[in-house]
């Protein structure tokens, strides 16, 4: 999808029928509490 600019209202046809979203992702992963003091 093209970027859209921020403004300051949204109207409902931004995103056109038919717009396919990817896969759901976690934007950050577990630290598992042993690499948490390795870390440290």
């Amino acid at each position: 999808m093209d970027l859209l600019a921020v403004s300051d209202y949204w109207n409902a046809d931004s995103i056109q029928p038919g717009h396919a979203t990817g896969k759901a992702e976690y934007l950050f992963s577990r630290i598992k509490p042993e690499k948490a003091e390795e870390w440290r």
